[in-house]
């Protein structure tokens, strides 16, 4: 997998977390990062954002598993 190309223009949510060093959601950082202007229009520019990754981490919770299939062990399937 690709790093992501950190053109989107989201803000650092880094830069607006001031001193509270405590646990914060993934949900909790897009929140702060939203609630401020992006830094430029996605695509025209490129900086480090660390809620690129985060968001990134959101999107891949959302995709669905299915268990693998199931290799059969009954002798009467390698004929």
């Amino acid at each position: 997998m690709d790093h992501p190309e950190q053109t989107s223009g989201l803000p650092n949510c880094n830069n607006y977390l001031g001193d509270d060093v405590r646990y914060y959601d993934s949900h909790e950082l897009l929140d702060v990062a939203l609630q401020h202007p992006g830094d430029f229009a996605p695509g025209t520019s490129w900086k480090y954002s660390n809620i690129n990754y985060i968001l990134a981490g959101l999107l891949i919770q959302k995709i669905p598993t299915s268990p693998s299939p199931k290799r059969s062990t009954d002798a009467s399937s390698n004929q």
